[in-house]
């Protein structure tokens, strides 16, 4: 019995202590996106031991029914994660930044909104919390699942512009909203140690 649980700790000690050493990159996807045509792509870099940087970009080009809804987007939202474990799996919280151009419509509805001049795109910031489940639970690791919401602040500086077929400018706006802003079911794939 006391074998069994010197060798338990000692499995233990060297697991912590391989967990601990950083330097695995995973590429990852977002499935939510691609529900509405939307393509992305994240990297996510270990920092330390409780720390990594996540950088997606988001991009649609799409339209539906024709033309009568558009969802055109280019967008990053990096993050700095901290994790509770220092295995990167697990609960984590992080802070998020947000950058994006948008020419967005919707069918039935009168206007069609893009950044002002192409040159002013949405920004803003928030918080975020998710959970990162292993996927494959032999040694090599590699495959996982990450969940994870967040809110926080967008600034819009927009264009209006009548939703018909080259619509003419209406008028142009801000808007700072608050509330959610990051939504992700996520595949990840890790690369490295």
């Amino acid at each position: 019995m006391l074998l069994t649980a010197l060798a338990l700790c000692v499995a233990t000690a060297g697991r912590a202590q391989e967990a601990r050493q950083p330097g695995s990159v995973y590429l990852k996807t977002n499935a939510l996106p691609w529900a509405v045509l939307g393509t992305n792509l994240a990297v996510e870099f270990e920092l330390g031991s409780h720390l990594s940087v996540s950088v997606p970009v988001y991009y649609s080009g799409a339209n539906w029914e024709g033309k009568k809804s558009q969802f055109r987007v280019l967008g990053t939202q990096p993050e700095l994660r901290y994790w509770l474990r220092d295995d990167f799996s697990g609960l984590f919280a992080a802070l998020h930044g947000t950058v994006g151009y948008y020419n967005i419509a919707l069918s039935g509805g009168e206007y069609r909104y893009q950044d002002r001049d192409g040159k002013t795109p949405a920004i803003g910031a928030g918080l975020n919390v998710g959970w990162k489940f292993r996927l494959d639970r032999n040694r090599a690791d590699r495959l996982g699942l990450e969940l994870s919401v967040g809110g926080g602040w967008l600034h819009l500086d927009y264009d209006r512009f009548y939703h018909v077929e080259k619509g003419r400018y209406v008028s142009s706006g801000m808007l700072d909203y608050f509330g959610l802003d990051h939504a992700s079911v996520a595949i990840t794939y890790r690369f490295g140690r």
